[in-house]
């Protein structure tokens, strides 16, 4: 694990060092508390909410608790990486991110742009 996060660590630098990695300014800002995406029969229940239950491909990024890009990190997913996507939603800016499963177990929140499901 502790690899895992290096290797994450420099390969974010990197791409940011470059700039080919950059979030929406209203994805990586918050105005109100984060709200916590409880699961209950593989769907997040957080209003507005969707089922979807299919299989996507990461771009690379963080999974997060929360669906805004100010949430603690979960995990970090590679590109190419398949993620089972439980659901998806949308923050308080209007951008979706999508409910996912690592191939490690991680679950969380990871945003349209960083998976191949796109926005």
């Amino acid at each position: 694990m502790p690899i895992r996060h290096a290797l994450a660590t420099v390969v974010l630098g990197t791409a940011l060092a470059v700039g080919t990695m950059a979030a929406p300014a209203q994805a990586t800002s918050q105005s109100a508390a984060p709200r916590t995406a409880t699961v209950s029969s593989g769907t997040p229940t957080s209003s507005g909410d969707v089922s979807v239950q299919a299989y996507t491909t990461s771009k690379g990024g963080y999974i997060r608790e929360d669906y805004y890009g100010s949430a603690a990190a979960v995990s970090w997913t590679y590109n190419g990486e398949s993620l089972y996507v439980y659901g998806y939603g949308y923050n308080s800016y209007g951008n979706k991110w999508y409910y996912v499963e690592d191939s490690l177990g991680s679950e969380g929140w990871i945003y349209c742009g960083n998976v191949t499901a796109g926005c």
